[in-house]
């Protein structure tokens, strides 16, 4: 999967919060959830407030995706379990992350080098520390895909899908965790500045967990890129948890 490159897990947000007088992120990002947090706009796993008509008008296959199947996503175990590994989330916190309304905000953008981004990677603003991007292509991809539940290629597409938001929400969610586990993360550093690529990492060990158990950490065990090229991992995935992801996504 093509990503812009995410400095999650840095310090830098730490640094940050502790500038803002928050240094619990997650339990500041959760309070803003439930309104305890005080004035401005909450971020939610959902579309930007105000914007959710154009994506049910542009996008209703993504718009659906987003609000009643992607929050399903956490009863595949092993989804749930590499995205707790890779971020250090506690389940609660991962589930919460996952529900309509309580995690990133999702937005569509243009690039012809990325299928998604976290955009606090590329911006280091603290306005984006709750924002993911999806290319705008990849979302005309889907909207034209196979999405039956009851057959191996629509639940590849769902399941790659899927396997976006659990890249880019790795990012997400180590940067505002930061304590995920290093024995994996240090497999995934980039060799320019060592810092870990927490989406690949959290690809890997998914399909580790799921179907790869004696696999060791390192580039390649991935979810592939859409369309033609999703990768025979996540294929052989979606086959052997066929019953499990049909029910998710029905």
């Amino acid at each position: 999967m093509m990503d812009y490159y995410a400095r999650g897990g840095t310090g830098k947000t730490s640094d940050l919060l502790k500038f803002l007088g928050q240094e619990d992120m997650l339990g500041s990002f959760f309070a803003l959830m439930s309104g305890e947090g005080g004035g401005g706009s909450s971020p939610t796993f959902q579309f930007p407030k105000g914007t959710e008509e154009y994506y049910q008008k542009n996008y209703p296959a993504f718009y659906n995706f987003v609000k009643n199947q992607l929050p399903k996503i956490i009863n595949d175990p092993n989804f749930l379990q590499a995205f707790m590994d890779i971020t250090g989330m506690s389940k609660d916190e991962v589930v919460k992350a996952f529900t309509y309304g309580q995690g990133p905000i999702l937005h569509d953008f243009e690039s012809n080098i990325a299928e998604g981004q976290y955009d606090y990677s590329v911006t280091h603003y603290k306005e984006d520390l709750n924002r993911i991007s999806i290319n705008k292509e990849v979302l005309e991809w889907f909207e034209k895909a196979d999405r039956n539940p009851n057959t191996v290629s629509g639940l590849a597409n769902l399941f790659y899908m899927s396997s976006i938001m659990g890249h880019e929400g790795a990012h997400w969610g180590s940067n505002i965790k930061n304590a995920g586990s290093l024995s994996i993360l240090n497999k995934y550093c980039n060799p320019i500045d060592g810092i870990p690529e927490h989406g690949k990492a959290f690809e890997f060990r998914m399909y580790n967990l799921g179907i790869y158990p004696k696999a060791k950490p390192g580039w390649g065990l991935d979810s592939g890129n859409y369309g033609n090229n999703i990768s025979k991992y996540l294929k052989d995935y979606v086959q052997k948890k066929q019953q499990i992801l049909s029910n998710i996504f029905k």
